[in-house]
């Protein structure tokens, strides 16, 4: 295994993993989005940790389409 560049953290899972739990994420911020769409007079009522769960789904499916041999630039990951 190749040594992580220093201040950084490096989290090993097996690629079928990792495509369960960004699908999860996915669903998760769905539901989040119904949610706010449920309360449109305040559209800052949400879970804590959403930006923080799209944040780490992003780089999550970046090393998904890396492990792929994908390597989408970074405009192409919207979510």
């Amino acid at each position: 295994m190749d040594v992580a560049p220093t201040n950084t953290a490096v989290l090993v899972l097996p690629l079928v993993e990792a495509e369960r739990l960004s699908e999860g994420m996915a669903d998760l911020l769905c539901w989040v989005g119904g949610f706010r769409a449920a309360c449109p007079e305040d559209l800052d009522r949400h879970p804590m940790g959403v930006e923080e769960t799209r944040d780490l789904r992003i780089a999550l499916k970046r090393a998904i389409a890396r492990a792929r041999g994908d390597f989408p630039p970074e405009e192409e990951m919207p979510f």
